[in-house]
């Protein structure tokens, strides 16, 4: 009896997990990734955000309510005849809410920050702005790209003592991919 009433319970619980897992959330769109390109990263950045040291690649994937930035490190180099444990850096995760979704003739941009009733010493910002879903003539001045992402840092620099803030941009490569739900 008590076998029956256990294995039970487990099919309970399993069904009730299921459930959970096949609803659908018409106000969540799927996830929208991509591989980006560093264009360049202000030189006071890791006086800001410490963490941003040695960051070589970065990928993206966000939806209409969250973002998620990483940024993946180089290994630190090792000294001439030293002996260096080589670990691999734990890549940076910046995880924001998205704030903003503003549809432009030519793009649509996300918009995710920090929220300010959060109390941090690093207030972040990331733009994202997809090229990708509208038709727009290219001026012959830029070259081609899906999209763009930008990451703003405002905080106390280590080595000023004062509030000042660096930014970093990044082209996609490639194409966006969009998950099918």
């Amino acid at each position: 009896m008590k076998a029956v009433l256990v294995s039970l319970l487990v099919l309970i619980s399993t069904a009730a997990k299921a459930n959970q897992e096949i609803r659908f959330d018409p106000n969540n769109t799927p996830p929208i990734s991509a591989k980006l390109a560093i264009n360049g990263i202000s030189r006071n950045m890791t006086t800001i955000n410490p963490k941003f040291a040695l960051v070589v690649t970065a990928n993206v994937t966000f939806n209409n309510k969250t973002l998620d930035l990483t940024l993946t490190k180089r290994m630190p180099q090792c000294g001439a005849g030293m002996m260096c444990i080589q670990v691999m850096p734990a890549p940076l995760r910046i995880k924001l809410n998205v704030t903003k979704v503003e549809q432009l003739p030519c793009s649509t941009k996300y918009f995710a920050s920090t929220p300010s009733d959060v109390r941090t010493l690093v207030y972040e910002q990331v733009v994202v702005e997809d090229f990708s879903s509208k038709q727009c003539p290219q001026t012959m001045d830029k070259p081609y790209t899906f999209g763009t992402v930008s990451y703003k840092a405002t905080g106390i620099s280590s080595l000023t003592k004062v509030k000042e803030s660096a930014e970093a941009h990044f082209t996609v490569v490639g194409d966006f991919v969009r998950a099918v739900n």
